[in-house]
Protein backbone atom coordinates (compact mmCIF):
# COMPACT_ATOMS: atom_id res chain seq x y z
CA UNK A 1 0.00 0.00 0.00
CA UNK A 2 1.01 3.63 0.11
CA UNK A 3 3.02 3.44 3.33
CA UNK A 4 5.24 1.00 1.45
CA UNK A 5 5.75 3.46 -1.39
CA UNK A 6 3.19 2.22 -3.90
CA UNK A 7 1.39 4.90 -5.88
CA UNK A 8 -1.26 2.94 -7.75
CA UNK A 9 -4.64 2.70 -6.02
CA UNK A 10 -5.59 -0.61 -4.49
CA UNK A 11 -9.02 -1.79 -5.60
CA UNK A 12 -11.09 -4.61 -4.13
CA UNK A 13 -14.24 -5.72 -5.91
CA UNK A 14 -16.82 -7.74 -4.03
CA UNK A 15 -20.06 -9.31 -5.13
CA UNK A 16 -22.12 -6.30 -4.11
CA UNK A 17 -25.32 -8.35 -3.67
CA UNK A 18 -26.68 -5.96 -1.04
CA UNK A 19 -25.07 -2.79 -2.36
CA UNK A 20 -27.05 0.34 -3.13
CA UNK A 21 -26.39 1.62 -6.64
CA UNK A 22 -25.16 5.24 -6.84
CA UNK A 23 -24.23 5.30 -3.13
CA UNK A 24 -20.61 6.39 -2.55
CA UNK A 25 -18.93 6.52 0.86
CA UNK A 26 -15.69 8.29 1.86
CA UNK A 27 -13.65 6.93 4.77
CA UNK A 28 -10.31 7.74 6.37
CA UNK A 29 -8.48 8.84 9.49
CA UNK A 30 -9.31 12.21 10.99
CA UNK A 31 -7.61 14.76 8.76
CA UNK A 32 -7.44 12.41 5.76
CA UNK A 33 -9.50 14.74 3.57
CA UNK A 34 -12.81 12.88 3.32
CA UNK A 35 -14.80 16.11 3.57
CA UNK A 36 -12.66 17.90 0.97
CA UNK A 37 -12.87 15.04 -1.51
CA UNK A 38 -16.59 14.49 -1.07
CA UNK A 39 -17.19 18.21 -1.69
CA UNK A 40 -14.96 18.19 -4.79
CA UNK A 41 -16.77 15.16 -6.19
CA UNK A 42 -20.17 16.71 -5.48
CA UNK A 43 -19.11 19.92 -7.25
CA UNK A 44 -17.87 18.02 -10.30
CA UNK A 45 -20.97 15.85 -10.54
CA UNK A 46 -23.14 18.97 -10.53
CA UNK A 47 -20.96 20.62 -13.17
CA UNK A 48 -21.40 17.50 -15.29
CA UNK A 49 -25.16 17.84 -14.97
CA UNK A 50 -25.60 14.95 -12.54
CA UNK A 51 -28.04 14.98 -9.66
CA UNK A 52 -25.96 14.47 -6.52
CA UNK A 53 -26.67 14.76 -2.82
CA UNK A 54 -23.83 15.30 -0.36
CA UNK A 55 -24.39 14.19 3.21
CA UNK A 56 -22.30 13.11 6.21
CA UNK A 57 -22.27 11.25 9.50
CA UNK A 58 -22.89 12.11 12.21
CA UNK A 59 -25.89 13.87 10.68
CA UNK A 60 -27.34 17.26 11.52
CA UNK A 61 -30.46 15.62 12.96
CA UNK A 62 -31.21 15.49 16.71
CA UNK A 63 -29.36 12.21 17.28
CA UNK A 64 -26.47 13.28 15.08
CA UNK A 65 -26.12 16.52 17.01
CA UNK A 66 -25.95 14.48 20.22
CA UNK A 67 -23.22 12.33 18.61
CA UNK A 68 -21.26 15.46 17.76
CA UNK A 69 -21.53 16.73 21.34
CA UNK A 70 -20.14 13.40 22.53
CA UNK A 71 -17.29 13.61 20.01
CA UNK A 72 -16.42 17.11 21.19
CA UNK A 73 -16.16 15.87 24.77
CA UNK A 74 -19.05 18.05 25.90
CA UNK A 75 -21.12 15.01 26.90
CA UNK A 76 -19.28 12.02 28.38
CA UNK A 77 -20.47 8.56 27.30
CA UNK A 78 -19.18 5.02 27.53
CA UNK A 79 -18.09 3.21 24.34
CA UNK A 80 -21.17 0.97 24.09
CA UNK A 81 -23.50 3.96 24.40
CA UNK A 82 -21.53 5.80 21.71
CA UNK A 83 -21.84 2.79 19.41
CA UNK A 84 -25.61 2.71 19.95
CA UNK A 85 -25.91 6.46 19.32
CA UNK A 86 -24.07 6.30 16.01
CA UNK A 87 -26.07 3.27 14.85
CA UNK A 88 -29.34 5.02 15.72
CA UNK A 89 -28.31 8.15 13.85
CA UNK A 90 -27.30 5.99 10.88
CA UNK A 91 -30.63 4.17 10.82
CA UNK A 92 -32.53 7.46 10.63
CA UNK A 93 -30.08 8.75 8.03
CA UNK A 94 -30.44 5.71 5.80
CA UNK A 95 -34.13 4.97 6.16
CA UNK A 96 -35.78 8.18 7.31
CA UNK A 97 -37.72 10.73 5.29
CA UNK A 98 -35.41 12.73 3.00
CA UNK A 99 -32.60 10.29 3.81
CA UNK A 100 -30.18 8.22 1.78
CA UNK A 101 -32.65 5.68 0.41
CA UNK A 102 -35.15 8.38 -0.50
CA UNK A 103 -32.55 10.32 -2.48
CA UNK A 104 -31.40 7.16 -4.24
CA UNK A 105 -35.00 6.32 -5.12
CA UNK A 106 -35.33 9.84 -6.53
CA UNK A 107 -32.39 9.22 -8.87
CA UNK A 108 -29.59 11.04 -7.02
CA UNK A 109 -25.99 9.93 -6.69
CA UNK A 110 -25.51 10.01 -2.91
CA UNK A 111 -22.12 10.92 -1.43
CA UNK A 112 -21.63 10.25 2.27
CA UNK A 113 -18.69 11.57 4.30
CA UNK A 114 -18.30 8.58 6.68
CA UNK A 115 -20.68 5.67 7.14
CA UNK A 116 -20.85 2.41 9.09
CA UNK A 117 -17.17 1.63 8.53
CA UNK A 118 -16.28 4.56 10.80
CA UNK A 119 -18.25 2.92 13.60
CA UNK A 120 -16.48 -0.40 13.07
CA UNK A 121 -13.13 1.38 13.15
CA UNK A 122 -13.59 3.99 15.88
CA UNK A 123 -16.09 2.45 18.28
CA UNK A 124 -14.58 -0.94 17.46
CA UNK A 125 -11.29 0.32 18.89
CA UNK A 126 -12.89 0.94 22.29
CA UNK A 127 -15.37 -1.91 22.66
CA UNK A 128 -16.02 -5.36 21.20
CA UNK A 129 -15.92 -4.96 17.42
CA UNK A 130 -18.33 -7.88 17.00
CA UNK A 131 -20.86 -5.95 19.10
CA UNK A 132 -20.41 -2.92 16.84
CA UNK A 133 -20.62 -5.14 13.76
CA UNK A 134 -23.93 -6.58 14.97
CA UNK A 135 -25.36 -3.08 15.50
CA UNK A 136 -24.48 -2.17 11.91
CA UNK A 137 -25.15 -5.51 10.20
CA UNK A 138 -28.50 -4.50 8.71
CA UNK A 139 -27.27 -1.28 7.11
CA UNK A 140 -26.96 -1.43 3.33
CA UNK A 141 -23.62 -1.64 1.56
CA UNK A 142 -22.57 1.27 -0.71
CA UNK A 143 -21.69 0.77 -4.36
CA UNK A 144 -18.23 2.25 -3.76
CA UNK A 145 -16.07 2.95 -0.70
CA UNK A 146 -13.26 5.47 -1.18
CA UNK A 147 -10.65 5.06 1.56
CA UNK A 148 -8.11 7.86 1.86
CA UNK A 149 -5.04 6.38 3.49
CA UNK A 150 -2.30 8.27 5.30
CA UNK A 151 -0.10 7.73 8.33
CA UNK A 152 -1.28 8.74 11.81
CA UNK A 153 1.66 11.18 11.93
CA UNK A 154 0.55 12.90 8.71
CA UNK A 155 -3.03 13.03 9.98
CA UNK A 156 -1.88 14.48 13.31
CA UNK A 157 0.07 17.22 11.53
CA UNK A 158 -3.11 18.27 9.73
CA UNK A 159 -5.16 18.15 12.91
CA UNK A 160 -2.66 20.44 14.64
CA UNK A 161 -3.98 23.31 12.51
CA UNK A 162 -7.49 22.92 13.94
CA UNK A 163 -8.52 25.05 16.94
CA UNK A 164 -9.97 22.09 18.86
CA UNK A 165 -9.78 18.31 18.75
CA UNK A 166 -12.41 15.63 19.16
CA UNK A 167 -12.10 12.75 21.62
CA UNK A 168 -10.68 10.36 19.00
CA UNK A 169 -8.13 12.81 17.59
CA UNK A 170 -5.12 11.55 19.55
CA UNK A 171 -2.16 10.14 17.66
CA UNK A 172 -1.93 7.00 19.78
CA UNK A 173 -5.61 6.30 19.09
CA UNK A 174 -5.17 7.05 15.38
CA UNK A 175 -2.61 4.24 15.16
CA UNK A 176 -5.35 1.83 16.27
CA UNK A 177 -7.78 3.52 13.88
CA UNK A 178 -5.52 3.00 10.88
CA UNK A 179 -4.93 -0.66 11.73
CA UNK A 180 -8.68 -1.13 12.07
CA UNK A 181 -9.32 0.61 8.76
CA UNK A 182 -6.94 -1.68 6.91
CA UNK A 183 -8.78 -4.66 8.37
CA UNK A 184 -12.27 -3.31 7.69
CA UNK A 185 -11.49 -2.22 4.13
CA UNK A 186 -10.28 -5.74 3.38
CA UNK A 187 -13.52 -7.15 4.80
CA UNK A 188 -15.63 -4.57 2.94
CA UNK A 189 -13.89 -5.51 -0.30
CA UNK A 190 -15.50 -8.94 -0.12
CA UNK A 191 -18.97 -7.46 -0.64
CA UNK A 192 -18.51 -4.22 -2.53
CA UNK A 193 -15.98 -2.14 -4.45
CA UNK A 194 -13.29 -0.50 -2.30
CA UNK A 195 -10.56 1.81 -3.58
CA UNK A 196 -7.64 2.85 -1.39
CA UNK A 197 -5.99 6.12 -2.38
CA UNK A 198 -2.97 8.03 -1.07
CA UNK A 199 -4.44 10.74 1.15
CA UNK A 200 -1.20 12.75 1.04
CA UNK A 201 -1.58 13.53 -2.67
CA UNK A 202 -2.39 17.07 -3.82
CA UNK A 203 -6.15 17.45 -3.45
CA UNK A 204 -7.01 18.08 -7.10
CA UNK A 205 -4.83 15.22 -8.33
CA UNK A 206 -6.51 13.03 -5.74
CA UNK A 207 -9.94 14.26 -6.85
CA UNK A 208 -9.15 13.12 -10.39
CA UNK A 209 -8.42 9.61 -9.11
CA UNK A 210 -11.67 9.64 -7.16
CA UNK A 211 -13.50 10.60 -10.36
CA UNK A 212 -11.83 7.74 -12.24
CA UNK A 213 -12.86 5.33 -9.48
CA UNK A 214 -16.47 6.47 -9.71
CA UNK A 215 -16.42 6.00 -13.49
CA UNK A 216 -14.81 2.56 -13.18
CA UNK A 217 -17.55 1.54 -10.74
CA UNK A 218 -20.17 2.27 -13.45
CA UNK A 219 -21.89 4.83 -11.25
CA UNK A 220 -21.84 7.67 -13.80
Amino acid sequence: MYHNGMKEPKVSTGGGARSLARFIVFEGLDGAGTTTQSVLLDDRLKREGRRSWLTSEPTTGPIGILCRRVLSGEIPADPDTIAHLFATDRSAHLNGADGIRQHLDDGYIVLCDRYKYSSLVYQGAETDVDFVRALNARFAVPALVVFLDLSPEAADARLAARPTREIYERIEFQHAVRANYLREMEIAGRETRVIMLDGTEEQHALAEKVWEAVADASIL
